[in-house]
């Protein structure tokens, strides 16, 4: 996969989550539909997706550090909505000390 100049290896199942993901920009879906198109069965405790879509993240930071691309949902789903990750204000600690 190609950003820019830049290009990082997905393997094939990660890239078919993230264009079935791609596919449908700002749904919310589901970890056994993820896993369903991908061919595989999920388990209560199985957690392949959950691992592709970490290492999906690792491999775009190298790429794009400040590009987040799949949210997470609380309830055992992703969106894929590219954003700019914001930059936290850093603190000056002699103001934190009080001196």
């Amino acid at each position: 996969m190609t950003i820019g100049a830049k290009s990082v290896w997905l393997t094939a199942k990660e890239m078919d989550v993230l264009v079935y993901l791609a596919d449908r920009p700002g749904q919310v879906v589901s970890r056994g539909r993820s896993s369903r198109h991908c061919g595989t069965a999920l388990g209560p405790r199985d957690r392949s997706v959950d691992v592709r879509v970490g290492r999906i993240r690792s491999k775009l930071a190298t790429i794009e550090p400040k590009l987040d691309v799949i949210h997470t949902h609380q309830r055992g789903g992703y969106r894929f909505e590219p954003t700019r990750r914001k930059t936290k204000a850093r603190r000056n600690p002699a103001k934190i000390r009080g001196a």
